[in-house]
């Protein structure tokens, strides 16, 4: 579900509109919710805890990682 954004009502200025957007954040800070960032993290953290248990390093090309993260999610 989308986060509703501010609205202005007609008559505001080119600047009012831009103090507005800069108050929001950045694009990149609201394209995902904070709880939703936040359970990233944590799944991130859990496949780091994953690799250290099972003596992993985390590959540095893309084709090695899809069969550890399918290891993982088995």
């Amino acid at each position: 579900m989308a986060k509703k954004g501010l609205k202005l009502k007609p008559g505001h200025s080119k600047e009012d509109r831009k103090q507005l957007r800069q108050s929001l954040g950045s694009l990149r800070s609201l394209t995902v919710q904070p709880v939703t960032r936040k359970r990233y993290e944590e799944g991130l953290q859990r496949f780091y805890a994953y690799l250290g248990r099972e003596n992993l390093d985390l590959p540095t090309k893309r084709d090695k990682m899809d069969h550890l993260v399918s290891d993982y999610i088995e």
